[in-house]
């Protein structure tokens, strides 16, 4: 009996002893739940800057493999037959009332008759190849294509527009003497020719003679034996040209380091021998390079004009399934030397809205470039004559689609107007008579001929060529690194949270145990002894 009463007393000792044993493993499991708290903090955390480091990395040697042009890949081979479709349409402003026009009765009276399109051929032959640097040599043919022309139109349609080798020669003689301006009067008598002609469409866009301008090519006033405003089976790019491989540096992958035989600097602007405006720079606008990010500008090289244009960035567009971002042309460079003298180098000193053109001919032609209708330029430009509409920035401005990830351009629209300036002559009838813009003024005019649109259209067979280059797992990469990143930022976040809790609830109940062993019970059976 007595054993059994001293069992009883040292129960609640015992039940003590064993919670103060308990007690003593909380350091370690609260070690153990901070251990665990830190090491999957470090471990997401970790992982997600790893990711983040290892991004752009991963993209780029994707790309390297993919987009340098080395001898046997898919872009060395793009080059050479190119896979985006290209068209060349014609716009031209035909003159419904030449014969009123040209004896000084009417403004000119102008209809816009087109597109009239030429499927573009282009070809590279590619003469050696380093791994930096990409020579070669192309031609550019084009074929009529009714499908892409306006309904009913046909390449023998007729076109009446102005006498260009006429204003040309009429310029160059306007200051000489007595005897060349009325030698020159003769001749135009003799050849019957007016301030109009009026050609076939397909001569027009390429190229056309007649007796004037032969007569005036064998006397030195004009630079050939026929008109040309394009060049179909471009003679002119049969010079060496050369690119940049990105074999190593892929920034710098399409862009021109020689052109048409000239290195470096072109000697086409007299007022730019050595600066900015002779200097090769940009790419030829087919491809850019890639990984562009939103803003980043870029610089394409227009052979037709023989200048470089800086582009910006104005948004994103979608064709088909692929994103793009869309590119337009500065507007300071159609701005006028006196409000942009930058563009003094060009000797663009003309009205806003216009850019010269004429020392890309030999002898120099006084031919400008515009937008078609004159868009973001002076609107007394379109004063010169009646029938022209205001213009529609969606059709007539020069935008470009570059898929940035490639840097491919999946829709292009480069569109310039051609226009022929005409000064009013003292001593010649032919444009002393003549009615429009400011000539009552005795100043200047300046005549549209007509509008070219180089473009491009995504088709779903270029869309599956850029597919194949990687183009959607280098996306996938783009689109996915950063929302991995985050879900691991946060994965970390949500176990250090709960590996926290744990803690705290562990040392909540820990230390109510604990509380609960100092106020331990005596069974009532057995109450506490007291003494007197």
């Amino acid at each position: 009996m007595d054993s059994d009463n001293e069992e009883l007393e040292d129960f609640p000792q015992r039940r003590t002893t064993r919670k103060m044993a308990k007690g003593k493993g909380m350091p370690i499991c609260l070690g153990l739940c901070f251990s665990c708290c830190l090491l999957t903090c470090a471990v997401m955390v970790g992982l997600a800057f790893l990711l983040k480091v290892e991004e752009e990395p991963l993209i780029d040697s994707q790309v390297r493999e993919r987009m340098t042009i080395r001898n046997g890949s898919a872009l060395y081979d793009q080059l050479q037959h190119p896979g985006l479709p290209l068209w060349k349409s014609f716009y031209f402003y035909n003159i419904t009332n030449p014969v009123e026009w040209s004896e000084g009765k009417a403004l000119p009276n102008i209809t816009e008759l087109g597109p009239y399109s030429f499927k573009e051929n282009r070809t590279k032959y590619i003469q050696f190849l380093t791994e930096e640097e990409l020579h070669y040599n192309q031609t550019k043919y084009f074929h009529w294509d009714g499908n892409k022309s306006y309904p009913n139109a046909t390449p023998n349609d007729t076109i009446c527009s102005i006498n260009i080798p006429m204003v040309v020669a009429i310029s160059q003689e306007e200051n000489a003497n007595f005897f060349l301006r009325e030698g020159l009067k003769a001749l135009f008598s003799i050849k019957k020719a007016h301030m109009y002609i009026c050609h076939k469409a397909v001569d027009l866009a390429w190229n056309y003679t007649d007796a004037l301008v032969k007569e005036l090519h064998s006397l030195g006033k004009y630079p050939r034996t026929y008109v040309n405003i394009q060049v179909n089976g471009s003679t002119n790019d049969s010079q060496i040209s050369a690119i940049n491989t990105g074999g190593v540096d892929i920034t710098k992958l399409g862009e021109l380091i020689q052109w048409d035989g000239h290195h470096t600097y072109l000697d086409t602007w007299p007022e730019g021998q050595s600066n900015r405006a002779n200097l090769i720079r940009g790419n030829e606008g087919l491809f850019f390079r890639p990984l562009l990010k939103e803003g980043d500008p870029l610089t394409a090289f227009i052979d037709d004009v023989q200048r470089s244009f800086d582009l910006v960035y104005t948004g994103k567009v979608k064709h088909l399934n692929t994103e793009a971002f869309r590119y337009r042309v500065d507007n300071s460079t159609f701005q006028s030397a006196f409000n942009n003298p930058n563009n003094a180098q060009y000797g663009s000193w003309n009205p806003d809205g216009l850019i010269y053109l004429g020392p890309t001919q030999y002898p120099v032609i006084p031919v400008y470039g515009s937008k078609p209708h004159f868009l973001d330029g002076d609107p007394t430009l379109r004063d010169c004559c009646t029938g022209m509409t205001k213009p529609d920035r969606e059709i007539h401005d020069i935008t470009l689609d570059v898929e940035p990830t490639t840097g491919a351009n999946i829709q292009v629209k480069q569109i310039l107007q051609i226009n022929v300036q005409v000064n009013k002559s003292k001593h010649f009838d032919q444009t002393e008579k003549l009615k429009g813009y400011n000539f009552n003024d005795g100043n200047t005019l300046y005549f549209p001929v007509l509008w070219v649109s180089e473009h491009a259209e995504l088709t779903p067979e270029f869309q599956q060529y850029l597919d194949d280059q990687g183009l959607s797992e280098v996306q996938l990469v783009r689109e996915a690194a950063p929302i991995l990143f985050w879900v691991l930022i946060a994965v970390g976040v949500v176990c250090a949270v709960i590996s926290a809790l744990s803690c705290v609830g562990y040392v909540v109940r820990a230390r109510r145990r604990m509380r609960g062993s100092d106020q331990e019970r005596v069974p009532l059976l057995y109450p506490p002894q007291t003494t007197n």
